[in-house]
């Protein structure tokens, strides 16, 4: 996944200036920019995943 996203914008990002037509603009625009949501919700995912794992090998080393 943390490979994908950034391979996603960088092929996206210089292909806006080559295209005169304003849909496929916008159609890049909007993939990097839902690229960029996924790639926040990803990481929070990732970060609370890594929290409970680290909680639950406390609770189970105490009990």
């Amino acid at each position: 996944m943390f490979r994908i996203i950034p391979l996603t914008t960088a092929v996206c990002a210089p292909a806006i200036p080559c295209f005169e037509s304003p849909l496929w603009r916008a159609s890049l625009i909007t993939t990097i920019a839902m690229v960029a949501v996924i790639l926040v919700i990803d990481t929070n995912a990732n970060a609370r995943l890594e929290a409970y794992r680290g909680k639950r090998a406390l609770a189970g080393n105490s009990g």
